[in-house]
């Protein structure tokens, strides 16, 4: 949405934009927090199930939290929602079959940046090395889960951070 519209949009409902700004910020926030769950009475499966869906909440919010890389020699915030890696797998098919020019914009987190072909081979590796780290953390703690034998167990598991 343009900034004047925006702007009207705003105006219109009676919202300033303080307040808006501070909506969308709570809503962030709402967001960022993982599933919460009541332990107390719940066997020692509906535990594991519980926490497996926290753990699985904790790996999507780390994996589109993007990652940061240095292919161009400077550290870049390169964006990695959904959305982002979608754009992303369609750069990357197109950086392998060689049909991507030889430089190229792409947004990132720090804005629109141009890239070479050579540059984004880096950041796809730093794209895999990222989504593997990721999974790894989930993966220990879908091991951890598994071998728990007590709800306490289950409870004390940590996402690694």
């Amino acid at each position: 949405m343009n900034q004047s519209l925006e702007q009207a949009v705003l105006k219109a409902l009676n919202i300033s934009p303080e307040q808006h700004e501070k909506d969308v910020q709570q809503r962030i926030s709402e967001f960022n927090l993982p599933p919460s769950f009541d332990y107390t009475d719940m066997t020692v499966d509906q535990a594991k199930m519980a926490k497996l869906t926290e753990m699985k909440w904790r790996y999507k919010r780390d994996l589109i939290a993007g990652f940061t890389t240095e292919a161009t020699g400077e550290p870049i915030r390169i964006k990695y929602a959904e959305i982002d890696q979608i754009n992303f797998t369609k750069r990357s098919n197109a950086v392998a079959l060689g049909t991507s020019e030889l430089t190229f914009d792409f947004g990132t987190a720090d804005g629109v940046k141009t890239f070479t072909t050579d540059e984004w081979k880096v950041i796809a590796k730093d794209a895999e090395s990222h989504e593997m780290a990721v999974y790894d953390k989930l993966d220990n703690a879908r091991n951890q889960v598994e071998a728990a034998t007590s709800v306490d167990e289950v409870k004390a598991i940590k996402w690694s951070e």
